[in-house]
């Protein structure tokens, strides 16, 4: 099987990582059972759920999802969220306690509204 790339042309701004995170721990504390879930599901989620907000960097889904879950050892670095658990599924992931998640609301917000407005 072939791994799959990362192009260096394909990345994202800082207001880009900060609006996923935001929205990944809001998800972990909203919908997941102690605030912890399967890397992969969140991945899938957040591309499914912002998937308007996506459409401008003309990358196919699976480079998408490669991207995006890159971004995801960016958060575990950051201390945005813990690995407790490697299964089968993927890694599982927590919410760091010292990530407060609300802290980054104005500024994923701000990312929304940029890349929506002409």
């Amino acid at each position: 099987m072939s791994k799959l790339e990362v192009p260096t042309n394909l990345n994202v701004e800082f207001g880009a990582y900060v609006h996923f995170a935001y929205y990944i721990g809001k998800y972990l504390m909203q919908h997941c059972e102690d605030e912890t879930c399967v890397d992969n599901k969140l991945v899938d989620w957040y591309l499914d759920r912002f998937s308007n907000l996506l459409g401008h960097m003309q990358a196919s889904s699976s480079k998408l999802k490669l991207l995006y879950g890159n971004l995801v050892n960016n958060m575990i670095r950051d201390e945005c969220v813990l690995v407790v658990a490697e299964t089968p599924e993927g890694r599982m992931l927590k919410k760091h306690p010292s990530f407060f998640v609300w802290a980054w609301r104005s500024q994923a917000k701000s990312h929304e509204i940029n890349i929506l407005s002409p």
